[in-house]
């Protein structure tokens, strides 16, 4: 919607929103009910990458390479 890429903490705090919105569609409505779903999420794909949440609320990011063109780094698919 803007012409570029969003910064990284730009697309966490999209990611987070998301995956809250997620767990509301699902019914869950309480702190508890809220944390169980959010962190049973496995291999979301969200705009700062493929995420998923480790049982300590870690985030486990899929690996992805970098590489440069025309001096700027790009990610590679």
């Amino acid at each position: 919607a803007f012409s570029s890429q969003p910064e990284a903490f730009a697309a966490q705090g999209h990611d987070a929103a998301q995956l809250v919105l997620i767990q509301l569609a699902r019914g869950r409505k309480t702190r508890s009910t809220m944390r169980d779903g959010v962190l049973a999420v496995r291999a979301f794909a969200g705009a700062s990458g493929v995420l998923s949440l480790q049982e300590d609320g870690r985030v486990r990011k899929r690996p992805f390479l970098l590489g440069v063109e025309g001096g700027r780094l790009v990610q590679v698919n």
